[in-house]
């Protein structure tokens, strides 16, 4: 059984490449593996931009932090209470919103990334 084990590993030596790329075509077409390449690419951009918007959501406060700075009873006042409570923010709705579409589009990329490698992957091993 050891012969038979490195008389395997001497076949696939210094064929890297190539049986990968064999094996990336069994799995499925060419159209349908950048599909969920770039399914897996927006995810990890979406995932990063909701962090993005999240930290721009919390710097931007109840939207009055330049009202407070020119007032000068705020003068000695900590950037906690110049920037506000993010509840009082006129333009919370907006937030809210962007950040619930960078959501969704994260959980419709999430399932094509998940059933397409699974799919695929699973076809490619079957042949």
């Amino acid at each position: 059984a050891l012969q038979n084990m490195n008389n395997d590993e001497s076949a696939v030596q210094g064929k890297g490449w190539s049986i990968l790329l064999k094996y990336l075509q069994q799995c499925g077409n060419g159209y349908l593996m950048s599909f969920i390449f770039f399914s897996i690419l927006l995810f990890v951009l979406l995932r990063l931009l909701s962090s993005i918007w999240v930290q721009i959501w919390m710097d931007a406060g109840d939207g009055l932090e330049e009202q407070r700075r020119q007032n000068i009873t705020f003068a000695d006042s900590s950037a906690l209470e110049l920037q506000g409570l993010i509840n009082n923010n006129p333009k919370l709705w907006l937030y809210l919103l962007i950040y619930g579409f960078i959501v969704l589009a994260m959980l419709v990329f999430g399932f094509f990334k998940g059933a397409g490698l699974l799919i695929t992957l699973l076809r490619g091993s079957l042949k």
